[in-house]
């Protein structure tokens, strides 16, 4: 598949200069990052598909979002977002649910982050099927339905794959250090029930307010701290302890 990617996009097709870039990322080890990136910039420069376009959207978004080659920025991931929701790309409207419920990027705005899972949902996207079902639970941006909280969240609980992947996610990024990436794949968790999500939830929190404190930022801290405390309590009192 890479050769004729590689065929198509020396030809110019914008298309297969996407395909190269995410199958780059999507190496286990010893992916070229910079090379990736230039091709994931070409191809949404010449593509003509508007998924293809998404998907390379999509993709740089979540690079700037971790920091990886690009520099790390919410607000260049918010509008790489943005233009992969204008297509229709159901894994953009996720991303940019999870940037507004967070208040990543922008003012944290519950009710775009329900209306833009409502989008997803209704499509099938699992992710935003279990997020949106966690928050109608609990009446979090949206009146509280239990009935069809279990209606959304029904289709995830058979795909337990889903929530170990998030999980395993949550757990890499808290060993690099990357706090805001574990607490971004930790929390949505935390809000559906997981096992062990609202600890991984408290101990993100509680990194982003040792680096916050390091770097004087001493009011935001204990506001972190205080999150942290609260999410470290409720699963102790969870776990019956």
């Amino acid at each position: 598949a890479r050769a004729y990617y590689e065929r198509a996009a020396a030809a110019g097709e914008g298309g297969a200069s996407i395909a190269l870039g995410l199958l780059e990322l999507g190496r286990a080890e010893g992916a070229d990052l910079p090379a990736a990136v230039a091709a994931l910039a070409r191809g949404i420069e010449k593509a003509w598909n508007p998924v293809e376009k998404a998907m390379g959207w999509s993709a740089l978004g979540q690079l700037s979002l971790e920091g990886r080659e690009l520099p790390r920025s919410d607000a260049v991931a918010l509008r790489c977002f943005r233009e992969a929701a204008a297509s229709g790309y159901l894994e953009a409207f996720y991303n940019l649910a999870v940037m507004h419920y967070a208040g990543r990027g922008t003012q944290r705005d519950v009710a775009v982050a329900a209306a833009l899972l409502g989008e997803a949902a209704g499509s099938g996207h699992l992710p935003s099927m279990q997020l949106l079902g966690a928050m109608t639970r609990r009446g979090d941006g949206v009146r509280r339905d239990c009935a069809r909280a279990a209606q959304l969240l029904r289709p995830v609980a058979l795909r337990h794959e889903l929530v170990d992947g998030a999980a395993i996610a949550a757990v890499a990024a808290a060993r690099r250090w990357d706090y805001e990436n574990a607490l971004l794949r930790s929390e949505p968790l935390a809000m559906a029930g997981a096992p062990g999500a609202l600890r991984r939830t408290a101990e993100a929190y509680e990194g982003l307010a040792a680096v916050a404190a390091h770097r004087g930022e001493h009011k935001r801290a204990e506001r972190l701290r205080a999150h942290a405390m609260e999410r470290y309590e409720r699963a102790a009192t969870e776990a019956g302890g």
